[in-house]
């Protein structure tokens, strides 16, 4: 094996632990989206707006913004599994 050969081979094996990694964080991303129990979105101010609060006994309401929370979670997750999907195939490529 030459330098040039090896020099390929170090830079590919490289970019696929940065893609594994990138999954890896993405996948606990995804898991703890799964356990939230609240969305909080922060202002530009740098102030912040809770969609959901639970209530007095620890639970969320069955609300419209409980739904929304919901809805914002899931849109995170099929997007972020979409990603996940995008990087595998592109760490299959390599």
């Amino acid at each position: 094996m030459d330098i040039k050969t090896l020099q390929y081979l170090e830079e590919r094996a490289a970019k696929g632990r940065a893609i594994v990694n990138k999954i890896e964080t993405m996948l606990n991303a995804v898991e703890r989206a799964k356990k939230a129990r609240n969305i909080e979105i922060y202002t530009a101010s740098g102030g912040s707006i809770f969609i959901t609060e639970l209530n007095k006994a620890g639970e969320l309401p069955n609300d419209p913004r409980t739904h929304l929370s919901a809805l914002m979670v899931n849109v995170f997750i099929d997007n972020t599994l979409h990603q996940v999907r995008d990087l595998e195939a592109e760490l299959a490529a390599l």
